[in-house]
């Protein structure tokens, strides 16, 4: 009894201050630092905390005690020392956390002084680290079992307490297991895999046996309430003999084992519900379709050129996209399936022709319609789909595991010389258990069956969509190659027939050469011919009969009033005219510096003019 006191007052050092410890030093040296390292993140504050307790009381039986602080816990557990007549045969102790990746609604004191008071094995903070704050699961594929006993007199005997009722001879084991359950945190994916962290003891002599579940939530905490209140489970709710109280305490670890097993099928149903949504269509997706011949077009333009600009008609593109057609199946709900339109091919189109052609590079056609299709993102999702088959595979492996080496453990007692007569003789309960266990594992071999088989499925339709974008990809080179050579062609063209253009154009000014030529030629004499064969200037003969000239100075003054300001006026028209061509495609901040740039050479010409 001292000694567990004296350990208790040393709780803050757990497991380093267990009483009796087969195990090396180092190893609980290394459980001390990880629990400090994890103290932040695992446990809450000692104000937040709060442990609930289900005892059984001879006289009303179950009961609950929820403990908010350390006094509270300390004056608990040691009320049973001294009073030893409401001692509890049975305790459940339920450390839980709002949810499965939240701190535990326990203080670190609170957890070291209640391990040390029922010497946890130090194997059972294993199961306890994956808990507690973290916004990804952390470490969530660890599992196992710990088993010890200590039912020999003379070898490993645990602490002797007979005011606890404990004799030293007692059966200690721990483990976790996973189920899957459902969830609302997120509407898509309304399932989620959750642990859960046993540790048992139990006295082979006096029959005492305690519990300690940790688990995210308080599933459990209420299915072991209904369970020790039904009077339909008599295995679960006796505890009168030491052999009632074995046979309920395999009774709980049956309910354990139930949890780890269920929920997997439905679980399982929902992840080839997601992969047969995504996939199903890929194969009935038609991607050989062979592409239309690409033609060349030939668009027009007019065969006379302005004074200005040049207008030309270029015709349209037409292309006409041959759709894939695929069988449309229906798209799950947890996914926004992303759709990728299949490549269309160019077809040829007709145009309109006339005498002198001028090829024109295609515009970029419109984005081709959108079909149900897939993308690349719906590889993600597989690749998503394929780490949870995976992790479902692993964990019901796990489970079935730490199930068979559950059922070991105590098959082993069975057949140890120093078990009580109850478990070594004709053992019923043992028996039952054994066979249950076996179902369940039946039942995980199932699932986990089903689960390769959904693995090997996943495998297989990713490969087949990675090689169907890969084929699109193909298709997508191909058709950009061909546009490519389609553009080069054209360009190709239309560089042959501007050389044409270019030849004409130098052979017709040439041509326009000596027509101004000619013109310039006879310009003066057409001048001054039709001056003179107007009556400004006449020749009338005198008596004699010679020549006389005679200048009409009216006829004159009247001749450059008309002709100058006409003059004037068609410069000046033909000035205008020049303007607004070279400024009307100017945008506006152009424009005012243009303007800008005009004034200041206008004034130094002024200063030139000046200064000469």
């Amino acid at each position: 009894m001292q000694q567990l006191q004296d350990a208790c007052e040393d709780a803050q050092n757990y497991p380093m201050n267990l009483v009796h410890r087969n195990i090396y030093q180092h190893s609980l040296q290394d459980y001390h630092n990880r629990l400090n390292e994890r103290e932040k993140d695992l446990f809450r504050d000692k104000e937040n905390a709060i442990v609930d307790f289900w005892e059984l009381d001879h006289k009303k039986g179950f009961y609950s005690t929820a403990i908010k602080s350390l006094s509270d816990l300390k004056s608990h557990l040691w009320k049973d020392a001294e009073y030893q007549c409401s001692l509890p045969r049975c305790r459940f102790m339920f450390m839980t956390a709002p949810h499965s990746r939240e701190r535990l609604k326990i203080s670190r004191f609170m957890l070291s002084y209640a391990f040390t008071y029922n010497q946890v094995l130090p194997g059972f903070l294993d199961f306890v680290f994956p808990f507690g704050k973290t916004e990804f699961a952390r470490d969530s594929q660890y599992s196992g079992l710990r088993h010890e006993s200590s039912i020999d007199n003379e070898e490993f005997q645990s602490l002797t307490v007979s005011e606890l009722g404990r004799s030293g001879r007692d059966i200690r084991i721990c483990y976790s297991l996973k189920s899957v359950e459902s969830s609302k945190a997120n509407a898509e994916w309304p399932w989620s895999i959750r642990s859960m962290a046993v540790y048992h003891s139990f006295d082979v002599m006096t029959g005492h046996t305690e519990w300690v579940i940790v688990k995210g939530n308080t599933l459990m905490k209420s299915r072991i309430a209904s369970a020790t209140n039904s009077h339909k489970l008599q295995s679960m709710t006796t505890f009168d003999t030491v052999e009632d109280s074995f046979a309920s305490s395999l009774g709980f670890h049956q309910l354990f084992g139930d949890w780890s097993a269920e929920g997997w099928r439905w679980y399982i149903n929902f992840l080839e519900d997601e992969f047969q949504g995504l996939t199903r269509h890929a194969l009935a997706i038609v991607v050989d379709n062979p592409a239309a011949s690409i033609s060349t077009p030939d668009p027009t333009m007019p065969n006379r050129f302005s004074t200005f600009s040049s207008t030309s008609t270029v015709a349209n593109w037409h292309l006409e996209s041959s759709e894939f057609k695929h069988e449309k199946s229906r798209t799950p709900s947890t996914y926004s399936t992303s759709l990728v339109s299949p490549l269309s091919p160019i077809a040829e189109s007709p145009f309109s022709s006339m005498h002198m052609p001028i090829p024109d590079v295609p515009q970029p056609s419109s984005s081709p319609p959108a079909t149900a299709d897939f993308s690349f993102s719906d590889l993600q999702k597989l690749q998503t789909l394929e780490e949870k088959a995976a992790e479902v595979l692993f964990t019901l492996k796990s489970n079935s595991a730490v199930l068979s080496e559950l059922s070991d453990s105590y098959s082993s007692l069975s057949t140890d010389p120093n078990s009580p007569p109850y478990i070594t003789t004709n053992s019923k309960s043992l028996s039952r258990f054994a066979n249950r266990i076996a179902i369940l594992q039946k039942e995980l071999s199932f699932s986990i069956t089903r689960t390769k088989s959904l693995l090997k499925l996943l495998a297989n339709r990713k490969t087949l969509l990675y090689a169907i974008l890969e084929y699109r990809n193909m298709q997508a080179s191909r058709l950009v190659a061909e546009r490519a050579q389609m553009s080069t062609d054209n360009v190709e063209g239309m560089t042959r027939d501007m050389h044409k253009i270019a030849k004409r154009t130098q052979q017709e000014t040439v041509s326009m050469r000596i027509i101004t030529l000619v013109t310039l030629f006879f310009l003066p004499g057409t001048f001054i011919s039709t001056v003179m064969s107007t009556d400004i200037i006449r020749w009338n003969p005198d008596a004699d009969g010679r020549p006389i000239r005679t200048v009409s100075t009216g006829a004159l003054w009247l001749y450059l009033t008309i002709t100058l300001p006409l003059m004037v006026g068609t410069f000046l028209a033909w000035y205008g005219v020049y303007w607004w061509v070279n400024t009307k495609d100017k945008p506006a901040q152009g424009r005012k510096e243009w303007w800008k740039q005009k004034f200041r050479l206008r004034e130094k010409r002024l200063k030139r003019v000046g200064t000469a």
